[in-house]
């Protein structure tokens, strides 16, 4: 096929990889290990060692997962070490193509019934205008999903404190014991509002804390907007709208959910009409949205996804440049307490990782003895956008021992010795080796050389990642 790299055996797999892009990769020498998670298959594509992955989520109808098909459709994953690929993403603005596979950590919806497979009746949700009806949800590809929708035209006179959509009392599990908890609620909504002005005083969103006997604690969220100030809606298109604040009050057990409040002060005008579609809902502590886990009658958990392959004829510990792409989800890298992992490795780590306080993704060619050689550039990765990371380690003391680029851009350097590592038998890709922190969002491709490239070379293999 290729050939041999000219410093070890070569193995091919059938990752589903572009060949020309893998061919280009290998002209530039070193290459030991090369995956395009943005085409099928979790196997690599090239490698010097042993390509085959291991991948492990332990998922049932108790601990479901989702991922997002290139058509916007919601798929449903409670199979056991099934990775999960992504086709694309929503937001506010709508649905954006992108592909790569999805590494994150566990998390818990805590909303019962997130996409209503249960009657009206029974789902707790109420409105105190209009009639809620059950649809066929267009975007949901999971079985007995629905979306809920209402339309109203307001009279003028309506009464203060009542809404379109309210739920006070499916989410009985939540705990806000210790207070301060970074808690995020999210769904798939459209509609339109247009016909509220801004000046009105209706309430798009507002979500109040309930202790166990369903006494008021305090608003924590209040969103006073209009279609035209930007809460995302469009009339026929789905966004996903998300929200986050955090719940202070550690008598807390309990949130209420509102849409479309109406409070004191001005209300809409009397021939305003209104109309809103909601599904997947979802309540998660976390400081931002993560993937949809469904739920019907209880609040249910996704596990975390583990990725890795062997060290041995892949990695090389002296020098070594190693250059991924990847996308965050549900939020920008930021000092939200939260490790997000691009990669690292066994016994004596070298990773590329966000710490909990850290806002960039930080490079350590040995993590575990050297933690002050640690180049961090000054690029912070934002929502739903691709980088390209690269580190490249030159050796434990020659000078400049350890560099890191972002998008193919050297930011920075380190002068301090590392030890060069003793590092295990395996490598993790978007996690870290105790299965606990992962990126939270898409690896897509990965390129890895058993020599410290170039400032040209990187720049080339970025142009590659990036393509």
């Amino acid at each position: 096929m290729f050939g041999t790299t000219g410093y070890a055996p070569a193995h091919f797999f059938a990752g589903g990889g572009s060949l020309g892009d893998l061919q280009r990769i290998l002209n530039i020498g070193g290459a030991t290990f090369y995956k395009d998670y943005q085409s099928p298959g979790i196997q690599a594509d090239y490698s010097v060692g042993d390509g085959t992955a291991t991948f492990t989520r332990t998922s049932d109808a108790a601990h479901p997962a989702t991922y997002i098909d290139s058509n916007g459709v919601i798929q449903l994953v409670t199979t056991s070490d099934v990775p999960r690929f992504a086709g694309g993403y929503y937001d506010a603005t709508g649905f954006h193509s992108q592909k790569g596979l999805m590494v994150e950590a566990a998390g818990t919806n805590f909303f019962l019934d997130s996409e209503f497979s249960r009657s009206i009746a029974t789902d707790a949700w109420g409105s105190s205008f209009g009639t809620l009806t059950d649809q066929v949800c267009s975007i949901n590809g999971i079985s007995g999903a629905k979306s809920r929708l209402i339309s109203y035209t307001y009279t003028g006179s309506e009464s203060n404190y009542t809404s379109l959509l309210s739920q006070s009392f499916a989410n009985d599990t939540f705990d806000a014991s210790g207070g301060n908890i970074a808690v995020t609620f999210s769904f798939w909504a459209r509609g339109d509002f247009s016909d509220i002005t801004s000046t009105s005083d209706i309430k798009f969103i507002l979500i109040n804390e309930l202790a166990n006997d369903n006494t008021y604690q305090r608003t924590c969220l209040d969103r006073q907007e209009s279609q035209a100030a930007g809460d995302g809606l469009h009339p026929t298109e789905w966004r996903r709208l998300s929200y986050s604040f955090n719940v202070t009050d550690t008598d807390t057990r309990k949130l209420e959910f509102r849409i479309g409040n109406t409070t004191t002060g001005t209300k809409p005008n009397a021939g305003d009409t209104v109309t809103i579609e909601v599904t997947g809902i979802q309540l998660e502590k976390s400081p931002y949205a993560t993937s949809f886990t469904p739920t019907t009658t209880a609040a249910l958990t996704r596990n975390p996804e583990i990725l890795k392959y062997a060290i041995a004829g892949n990695r090389t510990a002296a020098q070594e440049s190693i250059a991924i792409k990847f996308m965050p989800l549900g939020g920008s890298f930021a000092n939200d307490g939260v490790y997000r992992f691009v990669t690292t490795s066994e016994t004596k780590e070298r990773s590329i990782r966000k710490l909990n306080t850290g806002t960039v993704p930080t490079y350590r060619p040995n993590a575990t003895d050297d933690t002050n050689c640690s180049p961090s550039p000054t690029t912070t990765p934002l929502l739903n956008t691709s980088y390209v990371i690269t580190g490249v380690a030159y050796g434990e003391t020659v000078g400049t021992n350890a560099e890191v680029y972002t998008n193919g851009v050297s930011e920075a350097i380190d002068t301090d010795n590392y030890t060069i590592p003793a590092w295990g038998t395996n490598f993790f890709m978007g996690c870290d080796i105790n299965s606990v922190n992962q990126l939270n969002g898409l690896i897509q491709k990965v390129a890895i050389f058993n020599r410290a490239l170039t400032a040209t070379e990187v720049a080339s293999v970025t142009d590659l990642l990036e393509g």
